[in-house]
């Protein structure tokens, strides 16, 4: 059918000067309903696509270029793409005007309505969004995996920090490429097929999962909430980029005419900023490639290189991508932390015999003969010191406590260790293996590092072929039955109790291969009978050549399985030794326990003042109860079985008196009135024992 060009919008024809005139001359009949614009193919293509929005709904154009003619129709207006191919056809056949065009009988009802440039928008804008939304909805488990320290736990299993994350990436890459391809099917079920030179978008996209990954992997890092992480994260790297790209379009639509040149300053302000913020970097990639598939419908190189916002935008999502890569393994390596530049004090009090002999036992020794070398290790916060001077090393087969109160330096003694922060001062080393290499080592942390998307035989799996056995199978049943949690293998982490997940802690412990385990407070929270369970399977570690290093605030726990005991006060080395050699140095009384047959005060009283008359020692404050306690000082000249002999005599006189007769009147009153009251005697029974390690580690703790 023929169509009118009179019908036709009023339009506006761009075309080269050297064909300008020719072209004028074919819609000489039609003039009034075409405005003529000249300007070369280069001038053109180079201008931002915003400030094209006065010609791009109503345009077509013919350029000459190298000898060879292009020609240009706007997608946005339906007659374009007719107007151009007729008006190419004249050309080559000599016809000098035209006043109409022929077209083909196209059914309306199976053609979709054409699109603004404020449709395309949205669309790249909802395009890039939902994929950076998805981006920075699964940063969640990196986070939670950071915060538990189960990563530490894959670090401890002799993984590396590069194999970390590019298991993790692969990971990533996975659910990118499913949400990626998601986007795409949506695109095209409610939008018009692309042309072939869309598919340019791809190097855009796959340079976009590294650059937009990495920089979530290092915003990751500097949370410890992963609903405020998540929140943080989706704001820098989808809203922020997408509301700042609104408006550097607005920005440039209206800075463009009024200064010339503008645009070009704009895209190279553009580039950068997408170096920083790649989802910024995505939304000018796909209309950059909008506008050059406007004018080639083919795929090609040429694409990236015509098209300088093309090529500049893929500049920045590379250079984007190795920044942030750079950044995370700066400081996943912690070459990022400075050296701490603060000397440590030293020691202003005195320090204890065995702790400088402990000291110059090991300056005098070689690392790699110990299963555990200490020296000088020094920790501050500011200008708190949270552990000072730390010297102490343990040998295979032997079991050390490090014992000492809330704050006293143990957490932060055993994060040096296991590498999870740096010393300010001084060194250590486990096997020979300076903790700065992260050497491989069975851990149990204070605080459950537990995945809660793996099940408890998953997990053991998992650290056990990271740490190279064999039969990993057999290992995971055999640890799963020492800890009693075979019937719960198969459940997912979460699920447990705080028991369950404790045993589980100390399964990821044994499922080490390292001859070096550390425990921190390993059977918190656990019931008596497996607590006594637990201590039978340490032992037997121990018995197996392996060194264990532990905390606990258990003093049963600790005289059942150290070897050796170390306290710790303000982050100092106080006192090192066996139990009963810290009990007998640090333990400079006897405790006399007498356990009365009845309840009445003034039996009480009675006994309270004659046991403290005959030792010599301050009464007794606590009189409730039936069992009277009195701290009995050694003397170097007085031996133990002597003092027991002393109260042995002290309790019979207590017991005898109820039948004497005193000279003294009132005590002659004070025995009337007990034989009175009561027949029996009025001690039951008594002991004397030395002082329990409970009370060395009080009187370690307390003193000044």
């Amino acid at each position: 059918m023929d169509l009118s060009l009179s019908t036709v919008p009023k339009s506006v024809v761009l075309v080269s000067p050297s064909l300008s005139s020719k072209i004028k001359t074919m819609f000489s009949k039609v003039s009034d309903q075409f405005e003529f614009v000249e300007t070369e193919y280069d001038e053109y293509a180079k201008l931002d696509g915003y400030s094209q929005f006065d010609y791009l709904p109503k345009s077509f154009g013919f350029f000459e270029k190298d000898g060879q003619h292009r020609f240009y129709a706007s997608a946005f207006l339906h007659q374009g793409f007719m107007l151009a191919i007729n008006v190419y056809y004249n050309m080559v056949f000599g016809d000098d005007t035209m006043d109409h065009i022929r077209v083909g009988y196209v059914d309306t009802s199976k053609v979709k309505e054409n699109k603004s440039p404020l449709n395309n928008l949205i669309e790249s804008l909802v395009t890039s969004f939902a994929i950076s939304f998805g981006l920075a909805m699964i940063m969640s488990s990196v986070i939670v995996e950071r915060v538990k320290k189960f990563k530490h736990q894959i670090y401890l299993a002799s993984a590396k920090t590069f194999i970390y994350w590019l298991a993790q990436l692969l990971s990533d890459f996975t659910f990118y490429f499913v949400l990626v391809t998601f986007v795409f099917v949506c695109y095209l079920l409610v939008a018009k097929p692309l042309p072939l030179c869309a598919l340019g978008i791809v190097p855009f996209y796959f340079l976009y999962f590294f650059s937009g990954l990495f920089l979530c992997y290092v915003l990751s890092l500097g949370f410890e909430s992963p609903t405020k992480a998540t929140v943080i994260i989706l704001a820098v790297h989808a809203v922020i980029p997408l509301i700042l790209h609104f408006c550097i379009i607005l920005f440039v639509h209206e800075a463009g005419r009024l200064l010339s040149g503008f645009s070009d300053q704009a895209m190279y302000f553009r580039a950068m900023l997408s170096v920083f913020l790649p989802t910024l970097g995505l939304v000018t990639a796909q209309d950059a490639l909008s506008e050059v598939c406007v004018a080639k419908a083919d795929l090609s190189a040429s694409m990236y290189t015509d098209s300088k916002k093309v090529g500049m935008t893929l500049g920045s999502l590379f250079l984007s991508s190795v920044v942030y890569l750079s950044i995370l393994l700066l400081i996943e390596t912690k070459m990022l932390k400075r050296k701490q530049k603060e000397e440590n004090p030293g020691n202003e009090d005195e320090e204890d015999a065995d702790v400088a002999e402990e000291r110059d036992r090991i300056n005098g020794i070689s690392g790699e003969e110990l299963a555990l070398a200490v020296r000088n290790l020094s920790k501050n916060y500011g200008t708190k010191w949270a552990v000072q001077g730390l010297s102490f090393g343990m040998n295979s087969n032997e079991c050390f406590g490090l014992l000492g109160t809330n704050g006293a330096g143990k957490t932060t003694t055993f994060d040096m260790l296991t590498n999870q922060t740096s010393a300010s001062d001084g060194s250590a080393s486990i096997l020979g293996t300076p903790v700065e290499q992260t050497p491989t080592i069975g851990y149990c942390p204070q605080f459950d590092s537990l995945s809660d998307n793996l099940t408890g035989r998953e997990t053991l799996t998992l650290l056990g072929r990271l740490n190279g056995f064999k039969s990993v199978k057999d290992r995971v049943e055999l640890v799963l039955e020492c800890v009693f949690l075979s019937e719960m293998a198969d459940e997912l982490t979460k699920t447990y109790s705080g028991g369950q997940k404790r045993r589980l802690s100390i399964a990821v412990c044994l499922m080490s291969g390292s001859k070096f385990l550390v425990l921190d407070e390993p059977t918190a929270g656990v019931d008596p009978a497996t607590r006594r369970h637990i201590w039978d399977l340490l032992i037997a570690m121990r018995n197996l050549n392996k060194a264990i290093l532990l905390t606990t605030h258990s003093m049963e726990e600790c005289e059942a399985l150290c070897t050796r005991i170390g306290f710790l006060r303000a982050g100092r080395l106080r006192g090192i030794g066996t139990s009963q050699h810290l009990k007998s140095s640090y333990g400079n009384s006897y405790v006399l326990t007498i356990i009365l047959k009845s309840l009445k005060k003034e039996d009480a009283e009675y006994v309270n003042k004659v046991v403290s008359k005959a030792f010599d020692i301050s009464p007794s404050t606590d009189l409730d109860q039936r069992s009277i306690s009195f701290d009995i000082p050694k003397k170097s000249d007085v031996s133990w079985s002597s003092i027991y002999e002393k109260v042995e005599g002290v309790v019979r006189e207590i017991n005898s008196q109820r039948k004497s007769k005193t000279a003294d009147s009132k005590e002659s009153q004070e025995s009337k009135e007990r034989v009175a009251s009561k027949e029996e005697e009025i001690v039951s029974d008594f002991y004397l024992v030395q002082n329990s390690l409970e009370q060395v580690f009080t009187r370690l703790a307390t003193a000044k």
